[in-house]
């Protein structure tokens, strides 16, 4: 039974035992540390508090209780999308942006993501906006992530 639930505290260790399994194959060590710093170092509750407080938010998604897809962002900023390598291509990140638009109620989400990874976001339906350029040295790309309804919307009125 898989379930998509807030964050909290507890979930820490395994936030970041996700991000480091998901991301280590397309990244150095060195890489990892600099996107991830929180998480690849020490993340304590008291940082979690802070950052809910300063607006940031997360789900995870669980799978018979083991944690194996992560979204957070902030306002319209997706953060992170992390979904465990063997469970990658069954729908989790759709369903965790799913949950992340039902929870805004936006009609856009905005990502900034190391351009080799582009091509899964644009697989989730974001779209590239601009050219890349280098953020904490890796190749970036901006995307863009119009809404189910949105698009609808544009479909009546054209």
């Amino acid at each position: 039974m898989s379930h998509i639930l807030s964050v909290c505290p507890k979930d820490i260790p395994a936030i970041s035992a996700l991000l480091i399994k998901t991301f280590r194959s397309t990244l150095k060590a060195e890489e990892l540390t600099s996107l991830f710093p929180l998480y690849v170092e020490k993340f304590s509750p008291e940082m979690l508090a802070l950052r809910q407080r300063e607006g940031v938010h997360s789900y995870l998604y669980h799978d018979r209780g083991v944690p194996i897809g992560y979204i957070e962002w902030k306002d319209q900023n997706l953060h992170y999308l992390a979904v465990d390598p063997a469970h990658q291509r069954q729908g989790i990140g759709k369903k965790l942006l799913q949950k992340l638009c039902c929870h805004l109620q936006t009609p856009v989400i905005n990502a900034t993501v190391p351009t080799k990874w582009s091509h899964s976001f644009q697989f989730l339906g974001f779209e590239p906006i601009g050219k890349p350029y280098l953020h904490k040295k890796i190749p970036h790309t901006k995307l863009i992530y119009e809404t189910p309804c949105l698009k609808s919307l544009r479909l009546v009125g054209e």
